[in-house]
């Protein structure tokens, strides 16, 4: 029965690795007017994902302060066999900071509906955008996953009863083998 048991949670872990997806988001530099930059994004688990332009910070201001970037940008997301997916984004507005990397984030607020699978990302630009091109920006397609630390814990947990269910099987069925009853010759004591 325990032999049963551990064979089980062995065949659950593989099963977990084996259907684990890793998201692969590809980014790309903003490209000038009349341009197209495209990437292969693969999208390992459904969800909203929006466009998120990264660049440079360019002052030493404590606080985050709003700021809209004016922009043209067209924003396509093909998946094979499916419609393309197209959002036009005139403006941006500034949503977050990471102070250590000095980077701003910007993005639009809106999103698309993504299944999972390998996905084109494109970018074109009608106008150049002066800001993002003056300052180096980078455009990006991102999971918007709500609250990052339940993501995060809900990832960790995955790996850890992935990992955990492979260990302990695999570690019970050799323990099973070791455990066997003793069948010598017949006849000796």
């Amino acid at each position: 029965m325990i032999r049963r048991i551990c064979i089980f949670l062995v065949a659950a872990g593989a099963a977990l690795l084996f259907f684990h997806r890793e998201t692969i988001l590809p980014t790309l530099p903003v490209p000038p007017a009349g341009r197209l930059v495209k990437d292969v994004a693969e999208i390992g688990s459904e969800g909203d994902y929006y466009v998120r332009v990264t660049m440079p910070k360019i002052d030493d201001s404590v606080g985050l302060s709003e700021e809209t970037v004016p922009c043209s940008f067209v924003v396509s997301i093909t998946e094979s066999g499916k419609p393309t997916l197209k959002m036009e984004i005139s403006s941006l507005t500034r949503s977050s900071e990471y102070g250590f990397g000095r980077t701003q984030d910007y993005h639009d607020g809106n999103k698309f509906r993504l299944k999972r699978g390998e996905h084109v990302f494109e970018v074109s630009c009608r106008e150049t955008c002066v800001v993002a091109a003056a300052r180096g920006a980078t455009i990006s397609l991102e999971q918007d996953v709500g609250n990052p630390t339940n993501y995060y814990f809900r990832n960790l947990l995955r790996s850890w009863c992935t990992t955990g269910a492979l260990c302990v099987g695999l570690i019970g069925i050799v323990i099973c083998e070791f455990k066997k009853p003793n069948q010598g010759p017949s006849g000796s004591r």
